[in-house]
This record gives C-alpha cells, structure tokens and sequence, in this order.
C-alpha cells in the first residue's frame, strides 16, 4: 500500500527479518459459488476445500483501508468489526452444518 500512494513515507525503510517480509497466505471464497475456495500463497493461487481454509485470513482484510482499520483498532485495544464478522460467520457456517447433518440424520432414521 505504501508504494501506491496509499499511505505517506516518513523515516528510513529498515531491513527485514526474512519472515516479516514475507506474505501469509491468505484465501476468497468464490460468491456465485460458495464451495469454491482459492488459497494465495507466495507460489501462486490454488484450488482450496473450506476446512484448508481454517485459520487463514479472508483477502478483504488486507486491503488498505481495511488494514488501517485493523492497525487502528489494535493500538486502541478495540476488537475490529470485520475481524469478528469472519469468526462470527465462520461459526454459524459450522452451525448450520451440523444442524443440516442432524436433520438429515433424523430424517433418515423416520424412513426406517
């Protein structure tokens, strides 16, 4: 974001350890299809399944007002919206699985 303008350079750029330089791999989920998941690493981007998504961040949060939003919330202990609105989804996602898997379950034992 620096190098587009976004934000203003002010001091020296310092050296990096070569873990700090380095992206996370983050992931998108496709909108028209919601199954589809795609995984963007260093290498390059690859087909995902939701579970290898776990634990990694949604794509939106790095964009740049999205991180100055981040940052913001962390130096001022707040808890950021969008940050919650992901765990929180991701919970109920897991939710509704389960309840579907229940439902079904029952569903099957009434046909017996």
């Amino acid at each position: 974001m620096i190098n587009k303008g976004y934000w203003l350079k002010i001091g020296k750029k310092l050296p990096l350890e070569n873990k700090l330089s380095e992206i996370p791999p983050f992931y998108t989920q496709d909108i028209l299809n919601p199954d589809k998941y795609t995984i963007y690493e260093i290498k390059g981007k690859r087909p995902a399944t939701k579970e290898e998504c776990q634990g990694l961040e949604y794509y939106g949060v790095w964009e740049g007002e999205k991180m100055e939003e981040r940052l913001s919330d962390h130096f001022t202990g707040k808890k950021n919206k969008m940050v919650e609105n992901i765990k929180n989804a991701e919970r109920h996602s897991n939710i509704k699985t389960a309840k579907k898997i229940r439902l079904h379950n029952n569903m099957n034992k009434e046909a017996v």
